[in-house]
């Protein structure tokens, strides 16, 4: 990553929460001069919404990817996060 970040174009960060992991990254890249518009930050539909939010709030552009195509394949995705929704109530 550290090399996409310091020669690529339009980088992208891609996890799913890991908010120590994303940390160093955006820590290495503000101490290279890298700028916060030539890379983004890739995450999944309904996790770390927290996260998603701080990371815009400070910034960093934030996309966020949903399932698409037959509801019976997004169907274990959908049912997994609503499981993950529920455990926090």
């Amino acid at each position: 990553m550290e090399q996409f970040l310091l020669r690529g174009n339009e980088s992208a960060i891609a996890t799913i929460k890991d908010e120590e992991l994303i940390s160093d990254i955006l820590k290495f890249a503000s101490e290279h001069g890298v700028s916060k518009s030539r890379f983004i930050i890739q995450t999944l539909y309904g996790i770390g919404d927290e996260l998603k939010k701080k990371w815009r709030d400070e910034g960093y552009g934030v996309e966020v990817y949903v399932p698409v195509g037959p509801w019976h394949k997004s169907l274990p995705y959908v049912w997994r996060r609503i499981k993950e929704i529920l455990k926090k109530y």
